[in-house]
């Protein structure tokens, strides 16, 4: 475990120490507004490996989600969007509120960062959102990772493993997510 506890002080030290650079660079942030209410539609892969039960096993899993980007704090640059996923199992839509730190770029091309450190468990991802004007309205945009990483110390396992996400801007009319259930 202290190994395990290392690694996540490093990977935030990390992210805190090239946040602090690159925002150096970048005093200013862009106005993000135009991008509060756009949908995505997309997939998360996670690789990794997991133990419990006194053996290893590999993890490989595919998830669509769509999310919804909601709010644009210009003062924090965050930016909160809420994840959307649909649970066959159980036949209901899943829900989960997120915030997206800008790093770097433009209104239209921009870096960003999430991190959702928990008791147990750490979740770290950078990602890209590069969108096209037309007629000087965001058109289309899409959504690539640069790689994120997950580590969970759970009760009955432990789980480390890397994830990846995609997705492209969507018309709200092309997203099943009932209006109830929709947060924000």
């Amino acid at each position: 475990m202290k190994k395990w506890k290392q690694f996540v002080l490093g990977v935030v030290f990390t992210a805190f120490v090239v946040s602090l650079a690159i925002g150096e660079v970048y005093a200013q942030s862009p106005d993000l507004n135009q991008w509060v209410g756009k949908w995505f539609n997309g997939k998360s892969t996670t690789k990794g490996i997991s133990f419990g039960d006194s053996k290893f096993s590999n993890i490989r899993k595919v998830d669509n989600f769509f999310l919804k980007i909601w709010n644009w704090d210009s003062t924090a640059e965050k930016l909160k969007f809420d994840v959307y996923t649909f649970d066959k199992g159980e036949q209901k839509w899943n829900v989960g509120t997120h915030t997206f730190h800008f790093l770097a770029g433009t209104d239209i091309k921009f870096l960003c960062w999430l991190q959702e450190p928990e008791e147990n468990s750490l979740t770290v991802l950078a990602v890209v959102i590069d969108g096209k004007l037309k007629n000087d309205v965001l058109h289309v945009a899409k959504m690539t990772t640069l790689g994120g990483v997950l580590l969970d110390a759970g009760d009955s396992d432990e789980t480390a493993g890397s994830f990846t996400v995609s997705g492209q801007m969507t018309d709200r009319s092309r997203v099943p997510v009932p209006e109830n259930v929709i947060l924000h």
